[in-house]
């Protein structure tokens, strides 16, 4: 009885996480809803990429692009058609050592939604503080910004990863700040 009762309950959890209203199951490589994954890409460069206090887009490698709806010069992604979509991104800030002294910047990550610029207003958005010599000897000095939003979009507004740094000088010597984008992505499914 026990045995029967576990295989209907695993049977039905598993019909409850692989159907959606669409029918397909939740991707977890490069099919069913995935409509995009790009990451990758040269590091940016603080001053050369990018300058305090901007709201700057990160652009990344194109990988999986079915409806072809990136575009990597610009990282902008345009939503081929109304429905509800599940945003992940990565963003990694690598920070070189420095005498400690509490000083230090923020750093932010999220979407722009249709060219929305307000650092605090965005999608998804995500704030890490970075202190200056705050490292741990013989350990890599990165800080993952991860965003996440669940929202509903229509056809032909447009997406892109955006990040947005204050005090970067603060966080390390400027020519050891800049943005791994071989650690960055941008996955977008669409749920319905």
């Amino acid at each position: 009885m026990k045995k029967k009762l576990l295989t209907v309950l695993l049977f039905s959890v598993s019909i409850f996480i692989f159907s959606q209203s669409t029918g397909l199951p939740w991707s977890t490589t490069d099919s069913g809803s995935r409509v995009l994954r790009v990451m990758g890409g040269t590091d940016f460069k603080f001053l050369t990429n990018w300058q305090d206090g901007a709201v700057t887009t990160l652009p990344l490698n194109e990988g999986y692009d079915p409806l072809n709806a990136y575009n990597p010069s610009t990282g902008e992604f345009v939503v081929p058609e109304d429905g509800l979509y599940n945003i992940k991104s990565r963003v990694r800030l690598q920070v070189g050592k420095g005498e400690f002294n509490g000083d230090g910047g923020m750093f932010s990550t999220g979407y722009s939604i249709d060219n929305n610029t307000e650092p605090e207003g965005n999608t998804g958005a995500n704030d890490t503080r970075v202190i200056r010599g705050t490292f741990i000897s013989g350990f890599p000095n990165y800080y993952d910004s991860q965003s996440h939003a669940t929202i509903w979009l229509k056809a032909g507004q447009k997406i892109k990863l955006i990040f947005y740094a204050r005090g970067t000088a603060n966080m390390a010597d400027h020519n050891k700040v800049s943005i791994i984008r071989d650690a960055c992505y941008l996955r977008i499914n669409k749920m319905q």
